[in-house]
């Protein structure tokens, strides 16, 4: 079954102060090795996304294409 993915990031925390696009790049890798992993998300799963401080700064939700 095809799904559409929509990644949700806020980039407002103090992990994202010295360089955004490293902290970035990090939580989307952490996703993909997961998808990866797992099998990718369900339809109507959602995954939340942590900074490198543990906080939560987003999530990424598969829903049916």
């Amino acid at each position: 079954m095809a799904t559409n993915i929509e990644i949700h990031l806020s980039t407002r925390g103090s992990a994202f102060t010295d360089n955004e696009g490293a902290e970035v790049a990090r939580i989307l890798r952490e996703l993909a090795d997961s998808m990866e992993s797992f099998g990718g998300l369900r339809p109507h799963e959602t995954a939340r996304l942590k900074d490198i401080n543990g906080n939560r700064v987003g999530y990424a939700t598969a829903t049916p294409a």
